[in-house]
């Protein structure tokens, strides 16, 4: 499940996380380099308030108090974890890939490999580049099609082709 958590501390689930936290109350804690959330009882104590947008299945949770203070904030993936029945979001994933919108300029490049075509998209961001091969063509032509969409993609849906890096 994608997971986003903003620099001022928001944890925002793209995906309705009511089958595995039916209730709006949420235990948070952080162990072994994850946070882990669960769900609870409003009247414990120590325990946060989920908030879910009208009319969609996205959802807030402030954490801000329960993570490190240097936790960098970022695109995330949850897995839930049957084993402690909680959500497991591992803290150091967030700062990999930064924000979509931070990236400076992208590039998609096409180069002959073992017989094939294969397209790499490069981001270029303030700390470095990230590379990511997109996808393997055949013929030269198709894969240099398939690099200008790709290409053009990039600008108007950043966040979805960094998503997963």
């Amino acid at each position: 499940m994608r997971v986003e958590l903003t620099r001022t501390g928001w944890l925002i689930f793209y995906e309705d996380v009511q089958r595995y936290i039916p209730t709006e109350a949420v235990r948070a804690e952080v162990k072994q380099g994850e946070l882990r959330l669960s769900a609870a009882r409003e009247s414990q104590v120590g325990v946060l308030l989920l908030q879910r947008d009208t009319g969609q299945d996205r959802c807030r949770l402030l954490v801000s108090q329960v993570i490190p203070g240097d936790t960098k904030p970022g695109i995330g993936r949850a897995e839930w974890d049957e084993s402690v029945s909680a959500l497991r979001i591992p803290l150091g994933t967030f700062g990999r890939w930064g924000y979509p919108d931070e990236a400076l300029f992208a590039e998609v490049t096409v180069e002959a490999e073992d017989g094939q075509w294969v397209i790499y998209a490069t981001v270029y961001f303030s700390d470095g580049a990230r590379v990511h091969r997109v996808g393997r063509y055949f013929t030269e032509k198709k894969a240099q099609m398939a690099a200008r969409i790709i290409y053009g993609s990039i600008n108007r849906d950043r966040e979805n082709l960094l998503e997963g890096w």
